[in-house]
């Protein structure tokens, strides 16, 4: 006769599958703190700009600065600008959503550890040797949750700081970029009332010129942050597959004919049980 109590065999579950997700998400947060998905440049933030411009040419960095505070704070230009280089607040936001998911689950992992201890310390016999490697299991995989959680957080952390430094160099790039091409403006008029008109095609050309010098700087920052972020995807993949296996494992921890026992349950009370009367 078999002990109703002893659950039926299934694969996954067990402590061994859990601390190989723990193990997975452990890997995963790390090489999203390795920073080797960061494309070449983006990491010297701001610094890559020429900081002697203001020496070279203090008005056109006074013309720049004043552009860059429009675009900053005069709608609808910082929405372009969110659009156009992305939003780092936002992303900031959902990181720190994670994080709380994160600690939520931390807690859930330890609060179920300490119960499940306390509940099988006087308890002796094979149901008690199958319970407690599964409800243990089930701890470990709820912390391997937690920290692939948190891996999600901080690669989105991450993120935002990607986002946030090109988006400057954005700003500051079309700024720059307005700023001489309005002291082409200035010149290109003074060069057609001297020549009569005769310049203008060249003054044209050289004005199409600026503009496409100035639109693949931008470009090129842009698709640095598109690089940056395609390859930190690819770890926060691996945080997913590990959040997959864990609700896999959790799913299959309680048998589907669990119905057939519910009246064959061993209900005497354990340590964070009442005592019986």
């Amino acid at each position: 006769m078999t002990n109703p109590l002893i659950a039926p065999d299934y694969s996954g579950g067990d402590k061994l599958d859990a601390v190989v997700m723990v193990e997975a998400a452990g890997d995963a947060v790390t090489a999203v703190q390795n920073g080797d998905w960061l494309e070449a440049g983006v990491n010297i933030g701001a610094a890559g700009l020429d900081a002697l411009a203001v020496v070279a040419d203090p008005f056109g960095t006074l013309l720049t600065s004043a552009f860059a505070w429009f675009i900053e704070h005069v709608p609808p230009l910082p929405d372009l600008l969110n659009c156009l280089a992305g939003n780092p607040d936002v992303v900031h936001t959902n990181a720190a959503t994670w994080g709380n998911v994160a600690d939520s689950l931390g807690q859930s992992s330890q609060d179920m550890g300490d119960i499940v201890r306390a509940d099988t310390e006087g308890w002796e016999g094979p149901a008690v040797e199958a319970y407690r490697p599964v409800a243990m299991g089930q701890a470990a995989a709820i912390q391997a949750a937690s920290i692939a959680a948190n891996g999600v957080g901080v690669a989105l952390t991450a993120g935002a700081t990607v986002v946030s430094v090109v988006r400057t160099i954005v700003r500051d790039l079309i700024a720059e970029a307005m700023s001489e091409l309005v002291q082409w403006l200035i010149r290109a008029a003074a060069a057609a009332g001297l020549t009569l008109g005769l310049a203008t095609p060249v003054l044209v050309a050289d004005g199409i010129r600026l503009v496409m010098k100035w639109a693949n700087k931008v470009q090129d920052w842009i698709q640095k942050a598109v690089l940056s972020i395609t390859g930190l995807s690819k770890h926060v993949a691996k945080l997913g597959d590990v959040l997959t296996d864990v609700a896999q494992t959790l799913a299959i921890a309680v048998p589907k004919n669990l119905a057939v026992y519910s009246t064959q349950v061993d209900d005497k009370p354990f340590a964070t049980g009442e005592s019986s009367a």
